[in-house]
């Protein structure tokens, strides 16, 4: 069984320039996807992106890089084209698509998502993030309560696993069949593997510093897990 880890970076992110390359902690963005990826068992590991700066980063890292076509690199552009224009030229079982601008991802992870694939049964597998269930909406000037009465509010300590929602925290497994397909990342017979530290997902400048810090102040991101 072939698992393979495929980190998306192009090159023409609009909110932070050069984003996927920008320096944290010392390496690239996109070095700490790489790096986490290097302490799995995948069988391959490609950096895919239509810039030259970016996939050269992947060559010193010493992993396997593909060059996307313009047409799937503008910012309106789906990663599922991107992910199966890649595949139409190479061979796998499954694939890990590891999203570059979560850097606290970790190598522990991305293994639980592999071995919750071999386990057998599963089309994809989606990486979570565990949340509190009291979520709320804004519309204009105010915000309104989503699944939960603020007036009939639950004690945090007798939550039930029901009673959270887990957001999607930047990685997918999808077996190759499924994935020709569905032409999605995720479905079918869905398996998850739960994030058991703090994550984040880097959109403004201002995420920059606020992952740099939490970094310090845990080795650089290596949490510790039970």
């Amino acid at each position: 069984m072939k698992v393979i880890i495929w980190i998306p970076a192009r090159g023409g992110s609009t909110r932070i320039k050069k984003k996927n390359i920008k320096p944290m902690n010392g390496k690239p963005l996109v070095g700490w996807a790489i790096e986490a990826a290097q302490g799995t068992d995948a069988d391959e590991i490609w950096l895919d992106s239509d810039s030259d700066e970016i996939l050269q980063v992947g060559k010193e890292y010493g992993i396997n890089t593909h060059e996307r076509p313009e047409e799937y690199a503008g910012t309106w552009s789906m990663t599922e084209d991107a992910l199966l224009y890649f595949t139409e030229s190479h061979d796998y079982d499954a694939v890990i698509m590891l999203e570059c601008t979560c850097p606290l991802i970790n190598s522990k992870d991305i293994q639980g998502m592999i071995d919750r694939y071999k386990s057998g049964g599963y089309d994809s597998v989606t990486l979570l993030d565990k949340r509190m269930l009291f979520i709320n909406r804004i519309d204009e000037n105010h915000c309104f309560p989503v699944g939960y009465d603020p007036f009939n509010r639950k004690m945090s300590q007798l939550f039930r696993a029901e009673d959270y929602t887990y957001c999607e925290a930047g990685a997918y497994l999808v077996d190759r069949e499924w994935l020709l397909r569905s032409k999605n990342r995720m479905g079918g017979r869905n398996g998850y593997w739960i994030k058991h530290d703090f994550n984040y997902d880097i959109d403004y400048i201002e995420d920059f510093k606020v992952v740099e810090e939490y970094m310090k102040w845990t080795r650089n991101g290596q949490v510790e897990m039970n």
